[in-house]
Parts: C-alpha cells; structure tokens; sequence
C-alpha cells in the first residue's frame, strides 16, 4: 500500500512539471540531452571542488558551447555586410552609375528586356514593377519588427530555460533517478543502461554529426582560400552548417564555387577544388560520420541514416539529435526485453 501511494505522488509531480513544460518539448528534451552529457563531468568535479563550483564551471562550458558558433556566425557574416555597403559607397562616390560603361550595360539590359513578351518598355517597366513590389515589402518588414524582437526574446528565454533544467537535472539526478525507479518498478541496472546508452548516442552524434561538419567546413575553407575563392572562410562556415544535411551536405556549397571558379577562367582552379573536395571532403563524410555513429549506436549505418532523416522530417533540426537518440533509446528496449524474456 505504501509503494502505492509513493508511486501516485512520484506520477503527480511528473504530471505536475509536464503540464507546466508542455509548451516548450524541444527544450525540454534539449535540456535533457544536455545533462546526460554534463552529469559525468559534474560528478567529477565535484569530487574535486564544492558542488556549486562543479556546476558554475559546467554550466559555464555548456554555455560557451552554445553561444560561440553564435558569436562566430555574427562574426563572418558581418563583415560580409560591411563590405558589401562599402562597395555600394565606392560605386556611388566613383559616379559609376552616370559613366559610359553603366550606360551601356543599362542599354545592353534594356534591350534584352524589351524582346520579352509583356516588357515592351523594358527597364522602366521592370523599375516600376520593382518599386510595386518593393512598397508592401517594406510594410511587411516593419510590421514583422516586433514579431522579429519576440521571437529573439523567445530564442533567448528557451536558452535560460534549458540551461535551468540541465541543471536542476543533474543537481537532483539521484532523486529523479528513484522517482523513475518507483514509477515504472524497474530495477536500478536496467535503467542505468538506459541512461548509459542515451549519453553514448549523444556522444556518437556530437562526434559523427558536429565534428565531421565542423572537419569537413575547415576542409573547404582551406580549398577555398587555396583556390581563390573571395570570403573563403564564410563560405567555409557556411559548409559546416550545411555538412549534415543528409545527401547533399557540402556540395550545396563547394559546387557553386567550382562553377564561380570555371566561369571566372580559373579552370584549373575549378578541377583541384572539385577533386578535393569529392576525395577528402566527402570521403571524410562516408568515412567518420558512419564510423563514429555505428560506435555509439549498435545498428546498421543505413538504420541510423533512416533514423536521422526521420528525425529531421519530424521534429526540424532538432531530429539530428531526437532521431539518434530515440533509436538507441528502442534499441536498448529492445535488449532488455530480449535479456528478460531469456530469464
């Protein structure tokens, strides 16, 4: 009877935290990913220092992790816009655009404008239909300023909440790990495999999802600069983002530069880029994005890859982490079904 009563409170406060956090289950499982991967190094450190020193460190490095690709995005896409305004201003004072040269190609584009059917008066049409296009675009974008400041004040909360629940996850864990105990009256082995097997999954996935992208961007960036790519490191961290698209990844990038580079007269250029990056930078990808994922998840690499494009389907980006990690998750149901049904 007492075991009962225990097991309904440990569902109330389950039930309770669920309705409180139901509108937020991408952090939420974020959060929970995140201490699976920090307990170990807070139990370490804690043996080393006091416990709210263990915690302000990994919570610190947590952090870190989290706002440096941030910092690091802001950091090459500005100067990009910078430049960009700097080459407007350069043509504007340089009177470019009253030269004989703009002239001409004003004209050259004109004239290929009024042979299409509908633009009988060429580029006037085109600057009219542009400036009707551009008025409520405009509006929208003014009108989407507030939603724009909402959704960075959303960003930022759904930050603080996770980095919250981390860590009254691990500052609780061995409570939590009881509550779960008397929940589901699983003996204490069982679920440490669970838990053994989730962070293992996180592990495979930090290793053959964000440092093979990681990898495979400094791959590029470094043909890029080589080859004479303009912004060769933006459009190196551009790749690394792109890198775990299942499929395509890299080439979304590395392609087009061939083709800038064919077309710009640097042919040579082109082919070294391509070859580099079809031999190192894909064979990186066929090579330690399986190898990684296989060691911390015991499937076919096929499974896995059905695993990740079904998570990416269901649940956005966050289906590069869920889908992994749901299918060890099974995988280790499955086991311990097996182990049972044996005894």
């Amino acid at each position: 009877m007492l075991l009962m009563r225990n097991r309904v409170f440990c569902v109330l406060v389950f039930l309770c935290w669920a309705i409180l956090l139901h509108p937020f289950p991408v952090t939420v499982f974020l959060a929970v990913c995140l201490a699976c991967l920090c307990l170990p190094h807070y139990r370490r450190l804690s043996n080393c220092m006091q416990s709210r020193y263990a915690m302000l460190l990994v919570l610190l490095a947590a952090t870190l992790s989290i706002l440096l690709p941030i910092a690091l995005v802001v950091i090459m896409v500005l100067p990009q816009a910078v430049n960009g305004m700097k080459v407007l201003d350069q043509l504007r004072e340089s009177g470019w655009l009253h030269g004989t040269e703009a002239q001409r190609l004003l004209d050259s584009i004109d004239y290929y404008l009024r042979m299409l059917p509908g633009m009988e008066d060429g580029l006037r049409q085109l600057m009219r239909q542009a400036a009707d296009l551009a008025v409520p675009l405009v509006r929208a974008g003014l009108a989407n300023s507030m939603r724009i400041a909402t959704n960075f004040l959303h960003l930022a909360f759904n930050i603080f909440l996770m980095m919250a629940l981390a860590m009254a996850a691990m500052l609780h864990a061995p409570t939590l790990h009881d509550y779960a105990r008397l929940i589901t009256q699983c003996p204490v082995e069982p679920l440490d495999r669970f838990a053994i097997s989730i962070r293992t999954a996180l592990h495979a996935v930090l290793a053959g999802v964000v440092f093979v992208a990681v990898l495979q961007g400094t791959l590029c960036g470094i043909a890029f600069a080589f080859t004479g790519v303009p912004q060769a490191a933006f459009w190196g961290l551009l790749s690394a983002f792109v890198a775990p698209v299942p499929l395509v990844g890299t080439a979304m990038v590395w392609i087009p530069a061939c083709l800038y580079l064919w077309f710009t007269g640097a042919s040579a250029s082109a082919v070294g880029l391509a070859l580099w990056c079809i031999i190192v930078v894909v064979g990186a990808d066929n090579v330690l994005r399986p190898y990684f994922l296989q060691g911390g998840i015991d499937a076919p690499f096929v499974v896995v890859l059905v695993a990740v494009l079904c998570g990416l389907i269901a649940f956005g980006p966050v289906g590069l982490v869920a889908g992994p990690v749901l299918m060890a998750f099974a995988l280790q149901a499955a086991r311990e079904a097996k182990s049972a049904e044996l005894l």
